[in-house]
C-alpha cells in the first residue's frame, strides 16, 4: 500500500521544483533580501513596503546567477512594486485557481542563494474585491 502522507509530501516537492524559476532574490543590504516573483519576462513584482528607497536592486535568479533590475513603479496603496529586468527572465507558467476558503496553498519564495523556499498554508478566508487600509 502506497503512503498517502509520502504521495502528498513528494506532490508538494515536485509542485516547489517546478515553480522555483518563478521566485526571485532581491538582495537588500548586510546578507538580506526579499523574495519577487517572475510576473513576465522583463517584469518582477515585490512587497512595495519590503523595497528600501533605491532605483536599483541585484537580482538573484535561480541557479545563482545574478542580475540587475530597475524599479518601474511603486503603490503603496496595495504594497506593490514593479522592477524591470535588462534581459528577460525564464520562469515557469503559474496556475491559477479561485481561491476557496480550506484550500491548501503553498507559498514559494527565494532563499538568496538561487534556491526556493516554501510554506505550506490554508486560505482563511475568501470573497469578493476588497480595499486595503491605504486605499488600494
Amino acid at each position: 500500500m502506497t503512503d498517502q502522507l509520502v504521495q502528498f509530501s513528494d506532490a508538494l516537492a515536485a509542485r516547489v521544483e517546478f515553480t522555483k524559476p518563478t521566485a526571485v532574490a532581491l538582495r537588500l543590504a548586510h546578507e538580506r533580501y526579499v523574495s519577487g516573483i517572475v510576473w513576465r519576462p522583463d517584469a518582477i513584482v515585490a512587497s512595495e513596503q519590503s523595497l528600501p528607497r533605491r532605483d536599483e536592486f541585484e537580482v538573484v535568479i535561480a541557479g545563482g546567477a545574478v542580475t540587475t533590475a530597475k524599479v518601474a513603479g511603486r503603490d503603496s496603496s496595495t504594497n506593490i512594486a514593479v522592477l524591470r529586468v535588462q534581459e528577460p527572465l525564464a520562469s515557469s507558467s503559474i496556475t491559477t485557481s479561485e481561491a476557496r476558503a480550506g484550500a491548501v496553498v503553498i507559498a514559494i519564495g527565494a532563499d538568496g542563494t538561487g534556491g526556493a523556499s516554501a510554506r505550506l498554508g490554508v486560505v482563511n478566508t475568501a470573497g469578493p474585491e476588497w480595499h486595503s487600509s491605504r486605499g488600494g
